[in-house]
């Protein structure tokens, strides 16, 4: 069986996946055949429903399993039978566990080391045995925490290295505190580092925040939204920091447009003036929705301007509910994997994490 490591964080958006993803890619530079193991993941609103990050981490590993095993289970909001409704979860638990364990166990035959990741929070799948604390229990994985900054992470952090280890015995290697703000950056390593470590959490490192790493550029959003460029195709890789609605009247739209910058517009094609509102302010890329086409002053506009528009097939509201969903996933696009790796080489001792991990029975 290979050495494992699983990566967990109180809540969504800790910078799990590439964290995970660096690190794998650090290990393999020491001589392993690294892999990667979701055994919970999450759909995607898009045509496959597959997890993203299982797609990403099986293009960066070069991993040449199936998705099914390398995610075995695929949940969404919708996923409860009628028995987990009901409180009868023993026979589910027992077909999900199964085919999470046998997934582990093939894939485990592939390589010397997995980098396995819990899904969403470190709670989620609790009431049906299969949140990360318990999981790390089955598959015989010690954990390494992951939280972003904020008022109360040294609290959180040290709640939920207890809580793994009293309440389900796991082994906690440790945890990266990720997203300090550079303001804060070095008074946070004299405040948390101390605190953590007398309270029997080891930090590997902490990562400082770089807002560029969030930004979606507007070559994702094409993709996930399978639209047509009508102009500005030039610039698809335009930054995108904000996404914003325009469906209130001209003159409240631009004073509500220049508030924003680096901003997605997402508006109906019969909007011509909601359109050169958003284009006459700092927009990186205006989306129309409806597959409703423009009057030709827009795109002559847009040409000028050189600001990519996107035509959709959607409606407004599932365009901007794709679209925050995909910003979930923004700092996963592959240009910016090589950005978190030098994060994790500059700031974590992901050597000392490897051998520690390694020496678990």
């Amino acid at each position: 069986m290979a050495n494992a490591l699983l990566i967990t964080g109180r809540t969504e958006e800790v910078g799990k996946t590439p964290i995970a993803l660096s690190l794998a890619l650090k290990f393999e530079e020491e001589g392993l055949n690294v892999g990667y193991f979701k055994p919970v993941g999450w759909k995607m609103k898009t045509k496959d429903l597959m997890d993203r990050d299982v797609k990403i981490a099986k293009s960066i590993l070069k991993m040449d399993e199936d998705e099914t095993l390398i995610s075995p289970i695929l949940a969404d909001r919708l996923y409860w039978s009628a028995d987990l409704v009901k409180g009868d979860v023993s026979e589910e638990k027992k077909t999900l566990m199964n085919r999470i364990t046998k997934a582990y166990e093939r894939l485990s035959k592939n390589y010397d080391f997995l980098v396995i990741e819990g899904c969403r929070n470190m709670a989620f799948f609790e009431f049906i045995g299969l949140s990360a604390p318990q999981l790390s229990v089955v598959l015989n994985a010690p954990i390494l925490l992951v939280n972003n900054d904020r008022l109360t992470t040294v609290d959180e952090v040290i709640q939920d290295a207890k809580y793994c280890t009293v309440v389900y015995g796991n082994k906690v290697l440790g945890a990266i505190i990720n997203n300090v703000i550079r303001e804060t950056f070095e008074r946070a390593k004299d405040f948390m580092i101390p605190i953590l470590e007398a309270n029997n959490v080891h930090v590997y490192g902490i990562l400082p925040e770089k807002p560029e790493l969030k930004a979606l550029t507007v070559k994702t959003i094409l993709d996930v939204l399978e639209g047509e460029v009508l102009a500005g195709e030039e610039n698809l890789n335009n930054m995108i920091e904000n996404i914003l609605i325009g469906a209130m009247r001209p003159e409240a739209a631009l004073k509500h447009f220049r508030r924003a910058i680096r901003k997605a517009v997402v508006t109906g094609g019969d909007r011509a003036d909601i359109a050169v509102s958003a284009l006459e302010t700092d927009t990186s890329c205006l989306i129309l929705s409806g597959n409703l086409f423009p009057p030709a002053r827009v795109l002559s506009l847009a040409d000028e301007k050189k600001i990519p528009v996107i035509l959709v097939s959607y409606d407004t509201y599932t365009t901007v509910e794709k679209l925050n969903e995909c910003k979930m996933h923004a700092h996963l696009e592959p240009e910016k994997i090589e950005t978190w790796k030098k994060l994790i080489e500059d700031n974590v001792n992901w050597k000392e994490i490897l051998e520690v991990a390694k020496k678990q029975p």
